[in-house]
């Protein structure tokens, strides 16, 4: 007989008397059912990218960047370009045709440190082409 309003204690056995009846995780000797399926992986291991220099044919590093001013509709200054500096400038040709002091300040990756000092530096050839590209582009 149950009794009303009576707490009457019930020996350890582990399970919670707060669980639902019937709950298979708190009977005892009923495994517990698998959980969700995992999400496979690709079905392929990932290529890992081969780290080291990016070098061309020409060994410049593999990319040019536009150390003059930006001049605008034409180029941007500090334009970075994935090939070397050959290639850039047939792909610039229109820019070159128009302003021919652009190709002097196209250097290849391999020499970017040491042109970027000499085209703020007074009397290299950067500088003066520079400055020079600079007045044109100020006096259109």
């Amino acid at each position: 007989m149950a009794t009303r309003g009576k707490k009457t204690e019930c020996p350890d056995d582990g399970l919670d008397p707060a669980a639902p009846a019937g709950d298979a995780a708190f009977s005892p000797g009923v495994p517990e059912p698998p959980g969700p399926p995992e999400a496979p992986g690709p079905p392929w291991p990932r290529a890992r990218a081969k780290k080291g220099p990016e070098t061309s044919a020409a060994g410049n590093g593999g990319f040019c960047v536009y150390l003059g001013p930006s001049i605008l509709g034409v180029i941007g200054s500090g334009t970075v370009y994935n090939s070397d500096k050959a290639a850039t400038l047939d792909g610039l040709a229109p820019a070159v045709g128009k302003y021919p002091l652009i190709a002097s300040l196209i250097v290849p990756g391999a020499e970017l440190p040491k042109s970027r000092i000499d085209v703020k530096q007074a009397g290299s050839l950067l500088h003066a082409n520079y400055s020079r590209l600079a007045g044109i582009i100020k006096n259109k």
